[in-house]
C-alpha cells in the first residue's frame, strides 16, 4: 500500500474524484495478499466500485469476463 501510484489513487478515491477502479487482474493492483481484504473495504466505504476485466471479484454484481 506504500506505492506512490496507489497512494495517489486512494487520495483521489477519498476526494470522490474516482467512482470506479477498473483493473485487469487484482494481483497487478495489490501484490501483497495481506492487502487484498482491506482495499475493497476502503473502496466500499468511499462508495467506489472495483471492476476486473478478467476475474470474478467478490461482491461484483455481474459475473464473467470482459469480452471483445
Amino acid at each position: 500500500m506504500n506505492r506512490p501510484g496507489l497512494q495517489a489513487l486512494m487520495r483521489q478515491i477519498e476526494a470522490a474524484e474516482v467512482k470506479v477502479v477498473f483493473i485487469f487482474t487484482f494481483e497487478r493492483l495489490l501484490r501483497n495478499t495481506d492487502q487484498r481484504a482491506p482495499f475493497p473495504s476502503f473502496l466500499a466505504r468511499a462508495g467506489c466500485r472495483l471492476v476486473s476485466a478478467s476475474e470474478d471479484l467478490p461482491g461484483q454484481a455481474t459475473s464473467g469476463r470482459l469480452r471483445k
